[in-house]
């Protein structure tokens, strides 16, 4: 029977810890709680930060926890998309896929309009020039969270809700690089990622599979080439000019992985040893510690912070994406261009869409860059809250339903 790891609701608690404490902090002591979010670790105005061969930016403490937390969260994400895609019974090449891909392109539709009606004329607007991409990512922490609550945790409905949520984050994440200038783009730097990348893979992963000798299968199994390898493209990447959320992706493919799909972020995976399990295992703990720090820097919420940056993230996450990813799925059934799987019915397709639209951890990197003002992301730090608030409440409310039994029990 599937069964999702406990590291997943461990990070999610570590999270929303964090954010209970930032929101409490923010409030009570804004002053100092800015202070510790904006200090400075690395000034691209002082001398020796100038005279590097590329370009860096302002790091601030608050930034540098947001992007080595989620750095570490997307390779977990990442190495469950990959694995869920390349063996053969993987869940990205199952046949309802296509459902599931659909409803991905729903996120985003219904984010997109629910983003523009919301929207009016004056200051706001000026600030949030691309704004509209930040309800579009997922969040596969709060997903998970509110599919157990709706359906429990062993539901045929996680796995989909985890899927859905993990391809929308990375997506929202490039959208965002869509964004950015092109000319701040390095693509010697971005060739030099994905030589590192390749090198792995040439002198230590690929022997895994191939089984050339039994040394070559015990160099494969050492996790300290890969580790190199990791820092490496990581710096590199952060040479690139993208963002550093996404810079330990590109090192995946080049680490020696197993030969079965259990289903995405499953428990066996846990007792597995291959050296992609094992790294994933040796992020454990400091992913923990450091996805509590950023719901500390990243999730203080501002009471008074209310404006129609607000509004438009709220309604966007707690109905327009849930509508967009189930009237596009009802359209697909509709003219046959997918089938809907037997086990689920359409309340379940509707709940699984409201399990995916929840997210904090992807829009919140998305709003950093594209909205130019504290107002504005302050306005969406509290949209975010409002719509964990209101998803929580919500879950819970079916939670009950069934349990009174005016909703069938959880298969």
């Amino acid at each position: 029977m599937y069964r999702v790891t406990p590291v997943i609701p461990q990070i999610s608690a570590a999270m929303l810890a964090g954010m209970v404490l930032g929101t409490a902090w923010v409030n009570l002591s804004p002053e100092s709680y800015y202070d510790m979010v904006e200090f400075r670790l690395i000034d691209p105005q002082l001398a020796f930060i100038r005279a590097l061969p590329f370009d860096i930016k302002l790091i601030t403490f608050g930034r540098f926890l947001a992007h080595s937390a989620t750095a570490l969260l997307f390779f977990v994400i990442g190495k469950e998309l990959w694995e869920s895609a390349l063996f053969q019974r993987g869940f990205l090449r199952r046949r309802d896929m296509g459902l599931w891909a659909i409803m991905c392109l729903g996120v985003f539709l219904g984010a997109l309009v629910t983003w523009w009606l919301t929207q009016t004329k004056g200051q706001i607007e000026q600030i949030t020039t691309y704004g509209w991409s930040v309800p579009f990512g997922g969040d596969v922490l709060l997903a998970y969270m509110m599919g157990k609550m709706i359906f429990g945790g062993k539901h045929r409905a996680i796995e989909p809700i985890l899927a859905i949520a993990g391809v929308s984050s990375i997506l929202g994440l490039l959208f965002m690089v869509a964004l950015d200038p092109i000319g701040d783009i390095s693509f010697f730097y971005l060739f030099m990622t994905g030589l590192c990348s390749f090198l792995t893979w040439r002198f230590f992963g690929r022997f895994a599979p191939l089984a050339l000798s039994e040394r070559d299968k015990e160099n494969a199994k050492h996790l300290t080439p890969y580790l190199i390898g990791a820092c490496f493209c990581f710096l590199f990447f952060w040479g690139s000019g993208l963002p550093l959320t996404l810079g330990l992706l590109p090192i995946i493919p080049a680490i020696a992985h197993g030969s079965h799909a259990f289903g995405l972020f499953s428990m066996p995976e846990r007792f597995l040893h291959d050296p992609l399990n094992r790294m994933t295992h040796l992020m454990t703990p400091p992913l923990v510690i450091t996805m509590a720090l950023f719901g500390l820097t990243q999730g203080g919420i501002d009471f008074q912070a209310f404006n129609q940056v607000t509004l438009s993230l709220w309604l966007s996450m707690m109905v327009g994406k849930p509508l967009g990813m189930f009237i596009m799925a009802l359209l697909a059934i509709s003219f046959g261009l997918v089938v809907r799987p037997l086990d689920l019915s359409k309340r379940d397709l509707a709940l699984i869409a409201v399990s995916s639209a929840l997210a904090f951890v992807t829009p919140s990197l998305v709003a950093d860059v594209t909205l130019l003002g504290g107002i504005a992301r302050e306005g969406a730090r509290l949209g975010f809250g409002l719509a964990l608030l209101s998803g929580l409440a919500f879950a819970q409310m079916i939670y009950i339903m069934r349990g009174v039994g005016n909703l069938p029990q959880a298969k």
